[in-house]
């Protein structure tokens, strides 16, 4: 499926994605960018950016996969930055979608590469319903 096997595929792209997350975040007003958090799709997607992001000033990460669900966001009132989520897959949930960037990984799995990161804005229904829907544990 890819040119490296995957279990050695999914050892890369964390750096892009780190990258790629940073741009976008540096990317947003200042008056916005204390308010903001990261939705990461899965636990690898938070972990990377909590552990290799940590230098470099991120927004803070959650998401709604295995253990990282347990930690309720307090608020999702400012801009969220989206991790591989379709816009169709977003618009049930916030008023606003805006495709921003893309993370691009050479080495990564064909179906990671190419992936797209939108900031969404003003969640439609409760965090607490919000949080039940994109609860996922595998």
């Amino acid at each position: 499926m890819a040119a490296l096997a995957q279990i050695f595929a999914d050892m890369h792209g964390w750096q892009e994605l780190v990258d790629t997350v940073e741009r976008v975040a540096a990317s947003l007003p200042v008056s916005e960018r204390q308010h903001a958090v990261v939705l990461a799709t899965n636990y690898g997607e938070a972990g990377a950016l909590e552990v290799l992001g940590a230098a470099r000033n991120l927004p803070p990460v959650v998401s709604g996969h295995n253990s990282y669900w347990f930690w309720l966001p307090e608020r999702l009132d400012g801009p969220v930055i989206t991790l591989r989520r379709t816009r169709e897959e977003l618009e049930p949930w916030f008023e606003h979608v805006e495709r921003v960037d893309t993370i691009q990984c050479e080495w990564c799995m064909p179906y990671q590469n190419e992936s797209p990161v939108h900031i969404v804005r003003d969640l439609k229904l409760p965090l607490e319903e919000f949080w039940l829907e994109i609860k996922r544990f595998m």
